[in-house]
């Protein structure tokens, strides 16, 4: 009787999972199709050019044939529609068309040693879109729809993995639906590599925390890590866990390395083509002197783009319970295990993305990286608390999917395409008008989002204005004496020559602090002429 009962229970949770699944699939399918319009955001016009390559070639040279393959292709099935970033297209056009030389370069597409044109990223993703590329010319439909299929096939496959992979039914089910209403949610539409990764990502570290593999993990990361380099310090965690567990062996780290190989697959390719290890680098986009502290904390943070805007209630769950479990530790109420050096690596990999020179990216919500970060943490702070006491498990899974969908809703109302680095979140804009001494993102932040909400006209002075008063400014280091043009004495120019303290050489003043001789109609009209 007990064994008739105990199967029936396992027939009705793996029937409730398959329904889940399948409302998962309609979820995101009938988006892909349905309701987000097709567009090359970010570098998606890389992505793009680099399957209409692999396409019409099988090779991921770009050339100027490839480039009216697909513009032909995308007006046919979409009627002339016109095409967001169409001037890109028509540059790398004529930019393919003409007479080249090694490291010449348009829109991110370099010329080879060998006389052919590559993008800076790597193809893998794009590689991955091929046979979505020939169902699109069966049936004639726009190839830019190819990647929101993709994406949300990939989102389909990482929920199975989840759901099939843990007995029992709501600790499963919930962590799927927090992987399901995230991130992943905005960058749908994105002919780009997030969801590719966050869904590798998140497959890795379920099977190493929940089913404690080593090898798949490390191999599906370094597929990964294959468009996202940083992602190789996860791999590096990994393998110290590894070790610390079964101990050193020469046939371990042979195995290791073996699954590791595709990490070296963009290194040996850029090398050959190019003679160099990394073209993103050396076009001078990475640089150590652009991590700072505040980079550091605003990637997980920062209320115009930070991960807190996708992950709160489990962000600062997983804060709390690496500090409890971190005293208890200290006090030797529990023994030291390996998986809370996670957070070590977590912070040298925010480190490395941090060297980036744009900041203040094309991106839905939240800055593109912390697209396959997010998961990291969301899978350990599940594992944190699977020995719960099952009330307080029970309490906290629920309320971490009723925050997910919330903010997942909440802020998708405001994701228009690429172009959230324009303008300041709802949140950061109460901020800066009420307390603007509380919120001092990095420079590039304030400077893109201010310049474009309220039309700058200096650029080494970026001045916020609300409609009825003044309420914060950043300034260069080498213009401070410009404030006199704002009605700053030379006494206060030479106070905040000394106090100012600088991010990256651009300080902050803040509506307390700033000593003007001009009424607020005055500035408005010096700094926002009508």
């Amino acid at each position: 009787m007990l064994l008739l009962a105990t199967k029936g229970n396992l027939f009705k949770t793996g029937l409730i999972k398959i329904l889940l699944t399948g409302c998962i699939c309609l979820l995101y399918f009938g988006r892909a199709f349905n309701d987000i319009e097709p567009r090359p955001l970010g570098d998606g016009v890389e992505y793009v050019l680099m399957t209409e390559a692999f396409y019409n070639h099988f090779t991921p040279d770009i050339r100027n044939d490839d480039v009216k393959s697909f513009l032909n292709a995308h007006y046919f099935n979409t009627n002339g529609k016109s095409l967001y970033k169409y001037m890109y297209f028509n540059d790398l056009f004529t930019y393919l068309s003409s007479p080249k030389k090694l490291g010449d370069n348009k829109h991110g597409v370099f010329t080879a040693k060998n006389g052919k044109s590559f993008s800076y990223h790597f193809f893998f993703y794009s590689l991955l879109n091929v046979p979505g590329r020939f169902i699109a010319d069966f049936f004639d439909l726009d190839p830019l729809k190819i990647y929101q299929v993709l994406n949300a096939a990939l989102i389909v496959i990482t929920v199975s993995f989840i759901l099939f992979g843990l007995q029992g039914l709501w600790h499963p089910v919930l962590m799927s639906l927090c992987f399901v209403f995230s991130s992943n949610y905005w960058y749908l539409g994105w002919p780009h590599t997030e969801i590719y990764s966050a869904s590798l990502v998140t497959i890795a570290m379920f099977l190493f925390f929940f089913k404690n593999k080593y090898y798949i993990p490390v191999f599906l990361l370094s597929l990964a890590a294959v468009q996202n380099q940083p992602i190789v310090i996860l791999i590096a965690f990994i393998v110290i866990a590894m070790i610390y567990k079964k101990g050193f062996s020469l046939l371990m780290i042979f195995k290791l390395f073996c699954n590791c190989l595709p990490v070296l697959f963009p290194i040996l390719f850029y090398y050959f083509h190019f003679g160099s290890l990394n073209l993103i680098k050396d076009s001078g986009f990475l640089s150590i002197e652009n991590i700072s502290l505040t980079r550091i904390f605003g990637f997980y943070f920062d209320i115009n783009q930070g991960m807190i805007l996708t992950i709160p209630l489990i962000l600062f769950t997983y804060l709390f319970l690496l500090f409890n479990s971190a005293r208890k530790m200290i006090t030797k109420k529990e023994n030291f295990q390996i998986h809370f050096l996670l957070p070590v690596f977590l912070i040298i990999m925010t480190c490395v993305v941090s060297t980036m020179k744009h900041w203040n990216p094309g991106q839905a919500i939240i800055n593109r990286y912390e697209c396959w970060f997010a998961p990291v943490i969301v899978i350990h702070t599940f594992f944190l608390i699977s020995d719960f006491q099952i009330i307080y498990k029970s309490v906290l899974l629920n309320y971490f999917f009723l925050t997910q969908t919330f903010t997942t809703l909440f802020h998708q109302q405001y994701n228009i395409h690429d172009w959230g680095q324009h303008q300041h979140t709802h949140l950061a804009k109460w901020f800066i008008e009420q307390h603007p001494e509380l919120y001092n993102p990095d420079p590039e932040i304030f400077r893109n989002r201010t310049s474009n909400a309220t039309g700058s006209v200096d650029r080494k002075i970026i001045m916020y204005l609300s409609e009825t008063r003044f309420c914060k400014l950043m300034v260069h280091q080498s213009s401070l004496d410009n404030l006199k043009s704002y009605g700053v004495s030379e006494k206060d120019i030479a106070n905040y020559k000394n106090n100012l303290k600088y991010i990256n050489d651009w300080g902050y003043i803040n509506r307390k602090d700033f000593k003007t001789n001009f009424s607020f109609e005055q500035l408005k009209k010096i700094y926002k002429p009508h």
